[in-house]
């Protein structure tokens, strides 16, 4: 994330799931932190889980929320927010997890913010080599 100042929490049990993932992954966590970090939020939290089928990482934070005018038209080509944004980023994050066979969802938290959650495929389990 590209925000100076802004304090954030990382939530993540030990142990982690390997995700098979192209590289603009990176790229689309990094716009969904820096959007979060947009909307004036004083805290983001970033929360990692996971199950037998996928991975979840959620991206929470306390500002105003999603318009439910726009929410409509979120991760869709070129929309324009309130504070000038294209919707760009968030628009190429979608993709880029839909490659990687995920989804991305986007709705307000009901304590109130907005919550960005990709849901991406774990890669298969794959033996490791015992340590000599």
């Amino acid at each position: 994330m590209r925000r100076p100042g802004t304090a954030y929490s990382f939530d993540c049990a030990p142990g982690s799931p390997v995700v098979e993932v192209e590289p603009t992954l990176a790229q689309a966590l990094e716009n969904l932190l820096n959007n979060a970090a947009d909307t004036g939020s004083p805290t983001l939290a970033m929360h990692v889980e996971w199950d037998d089928q996928e991975v979840r990482i959620a991206v929470r934070d306390h500002g105003p929320g999603i318009d439910p005018a726009l929410a409509q038209r979120l991760g869709k080509p070129v929309i324009r927010a309130d504070r000038g944004g294209l919707g760009i980023g968030l628009m190429l994050g979608r993709a880029a997890v839909e490659r990687c066979g995920g989804r991305l969802e986007l709705r307000n938290h009901p304590q109130g913010g907005a919550l960005a959650q990709m849901h991406l495929p774990r890669a298969p389990d794959t033996p490791r080599e015992a340590a000599p």
